[in-house]
């Protein structure tokens, strides 16, 4: 389960260096937390996508290792909180002490550009990012190169971690596009710097196994607070029955529309967005491919959610 801390910034958050242990916690807690000021000291596409995983002989053969199965990517920007990485730090301890199997993955935090304030002569703010000031640009240089520091440093939270800082502005979904480039791993870990588990999640072996078998999920999304009505939510707002379904143990519903929150997904899947042409400078996946592929659910019916295989694990 994930707990949305789109709200985190300068203020509270002061277990971030507590015991690596995770305790029992409520799942319906609420739905926004803030971070600490300082650094906590602890070390509709036309065409179906292309298939891919194979069932029988194969699937019984010994699983590779993670590590050359998945790759996860962070995301970060700007924000109020810079040059403090202590918001990002308790992202990566929350995903490390709750999904096991992600401790050796290789993780790209990908630093996105910026426009300035004084650019434009006005403050100008768009969803996809905000124009910053000079102050704003100085604290996030800093704040990248802190992010440098812990991907050299010995902290377990970092372990296996690069920056790629991009020089201008693209947007959460182009910047991810640019991080893709470097991955060879057939499935992608998304994350946001901040977003976190509040509880034990499915391990990553167990999902990696399910994609493995199953060629017709192309993306796992962690369930969040305010998903937990989600197929009751689906039937009264869309008029549309979405089925619980049991796949190797594990339950699942369709997800109508693709989400940025925390995933696993098939690397295919994200170029197969990108070469939906829907995703420009600035945009956010979900509001543009997302909104997209819901339209077209909408429109057609559930035979037209084959050609993109979003689940939500439930």
């Amino acid at each position: 389960q994930l707990l949305s801390c789109s709200g985190m910034e300068a203020g509270d958050v002061a277990d971030a260096d507590a015991d690596d242990a995770v305790a029992p916690v409520d799942h319906t807690a609420s739905s926004s937390a803030p971070a600490p000021a300082s650094a906590p000291v602890i070390p509709t596409p036309s065409s179906p996508l292309p298939a891919s995983g194979k069932k029988g002989e194969e699937e019984e053969a010994a699983p590779a290792p993670l590590e050359q199965k998945v790759t996860m990517i962070i995301a970060t920007s700007p924000i109020r909180s810079n040059p403090s990485t202590a918001m990002l730090e308790l992202t990566l301890r929350s995903i490390r002490l709750c999904c096991e199997g992600t401790k050796g993955l290789r993780k790209i935090i990908v630093c996105d550009g910026y426009s300035l304030v004084s650019d434009a002569g006005t403050v100008g703010v768009a969803r996809g990012g905000r124009r910053i000031s000079d102050e704003e640009a100085e604290n996030y240089s800093e704040y990248i190169r802190r992010l440098q520091l812990l991907c050299k440093s010995d902290n377990p939270n970092f372990a296996n971690s690069e920056t790629l800082v991009l020089s201008s502005m693209h947007g959460f979904g182009l910047a991810v596009k640019q991080a893709l480039k470097t991955v060879k791993s057939p499935y992608v870990f998304m994350a946001q710097h901040d977003r976190v588990f509040t509880g034990p999640a499915t391990c990553l072996r167990q999902l990696v196994a399910l994609l493995d078998s199953a060629p017709h999920i192309n993306y796992l999304g962690f369930l969040s607070t305010a998903q937990k009505n989600y197929v009751r939510t689906v039937h009264s707002n869309h008029h549309i029955d979405v089925p619980i379904e049991n796949v190797r143990g594990l339950k699942i519903v369709p997800l109508l529309g693709f989400l940025d929150s925390m995933h696993l997904a098939r690397v295919s899947l994200w170029h197969y967005m990108f070469d939906s042409g829907k995703i420009k400078r600035r945009d956010f996946p979900e509001a543009t491919f997302g909104v997209m592929q819901r339209l077209d659910i909408k429109s057609n019916g559930m035979k037209a959610f084959a050609k993109y295989g979003t689940y939500l694990l439930y």
